[in-house]
């Protein structure tokens, strides 16, 4: 019974774990593009 009591508050945890996790990389990813593109469109710009 006490394996069944701990289950919830553990996937609970993962899942909190796991969402801020993916929540920093999309974040993290979005920047990383942003600036990538912006790079990018400088580059272009010199380039012309």
């Amino acid at each position: 019974m006490a394996v069944l009591v701990m289950i919830p508050p553990v996937l609970c945890a993962l899942f909190v774990h796991f969402g801020l996790y993916c929540f920093i990389n999309i974040e993290a990813l979005h920047h990383f593009s942003c600036n990538f593109s912006m790079l990018f469109a400088n580059k272009f710009d010199t380039t012309l």
